[in-house]
């Protein structure tokens, strides 16, 4: 991840560069049909995100044991100037950290970083719609969050407005002047009972 702040004025400015790990987001989309939207259900995702290493805690070094960086003498920045400009960046060899290990993480590589493969239960409650947005904190990389976009397919014989679902059904001519009772299927294939009043 790459940030930059700058700042400049007729004569000259500084520029400010950050490199490292940082807590970043993880985004998809789960398709759901409507009888989903009007049950509720649950998503199991299976996805990698990163994170620190759990054998040297991000450190990158073997049994947490670091010393200064040379590169930067320990201020995780180095600079140097272009022109007008006089630039601070993220020092290269200890990645902002400041130090360096002694030995490298044998479980990282001394990289500081592992993949995680897990699955990941998402609940979906009732009545979302589609471009709704599913949070699940802490499941993205570094403790970024798993931003799951809602798409709803169209239904072959239900449409929906905001939370009211509607069909149509065709009955005779001769029922709908004579009136009376029919039954359709429902959403979730129940039976729905409705009346037809006689036409005067």
């Amino acid at each position: 991840l790459l940030r930059l702040r700058q700042e400049s004025g007729m004569m000259g400015g500084w520029a400010h560069f950050e490199v490292g790990r940082m807590p970043r987001h993880v985004g998809g989309v789960i398709d759901l049909d409507l009888v989903e939207v009007v049950t509720g259900t649950k998503r199991t995702i299976e996805m990698t995100r990163m994170a620190d290493c759990h054998s040297c805690r991000g450190t990158g070094a073997k049994d947490g044991k670091v010393k200064r960086c040379s590169a930067c003498h320990g201020s995780g920045r180095t600079s140097f100037d272009n022109g007008p400009f006089h630039y601070i960046t993220t020092c290269q060899k200890c990645n902002g950290a400041g130090n360096i290990p002694r030995d490298s993480c044998s479980a990282c590589s001394g990289t500081g970083e592992e993949a995680i493969r897990e699955k990941i239960v998402v609940d979906i409650p009732v009545g979302v719609t589609s471009n709704d947005r599913i949070r699940a904190a802490g499941m993205g990389h570094f403790g970024g969050d798993l931003i799951c976009c809602i798409r709803v397919a169209p239904h072959p014989r239900f449409g929906r407005e905001g939370n009211t679902l509607f069909c149509s059904e065709t009955v005779t001519f001769h029922s709908a002047l004579a009136g009376g009772e029919w039954s359709i299927k429902g959403i979730k294939g129940e039976d729905l009972k409705f009346s037809v009043p006689r036409a005067c």
